[in-house]
Formats: structure tokens, C-alpha cells, sequence
């Protein structure tokens, strides 16, 4: 099993796609299984290639990146 994140939240991923659900405020250090580029898909913010995002979330946000 691939850990992406240490923090409990809920994450979904596949060969395209990985996503966060933040059960809580705080810090997110979300991890890629390799260094790529990644786009996050409500935003459209693109992220150059890397193998991890420390991501500020707040109760309930969700994010989803695509890989590119």
C-alpha cells in the first residue's frame, strides 16, 4: 500500500488523478508515487514536477490533481 499522506484524511487516487478530503484544519504534506507535474483540477493551478505538496487545508476542502 502506497501512504500518501501521514494525516487522516480521506484520499483517492489512480493512474490519472490523486485527491484529498481534509477531516481537519491543518497541514498536508500529500505524496506523488514518483516526481511529476500536477494540475489541480478547480483551480487550474499547474504545480512543476515534484514528488510532494504541503497543502493548507481547512475542514472539509477538498483537492484533486491531475497528473500531467
Amino acid at each position: 500500500i502506497k501512504l500518501y499522506t501521514e494525516e487522516d484524511n480521506v484520499v483517492y487516487a489512480n493512474e490519472s488523478y490523486i485527491g484529498v478530503h481534509a477531516v481537519k484544519d491543518g497541514q498536508v504534506l500529500l505524496r506523488f508515487p514518483e516526481a511529476r507535474a500536477v494540475r489541480e483540477v478547480f483551480d487550474g493551478t499547474v504545480y512543476e514536477k515534484t514528488d510532494k505538496l504541503n497543502l493548507e487545508l481547512k475542514l472539509g476542502d477538498t483537492r484533486l490533481f491531475e497528473y500531467i
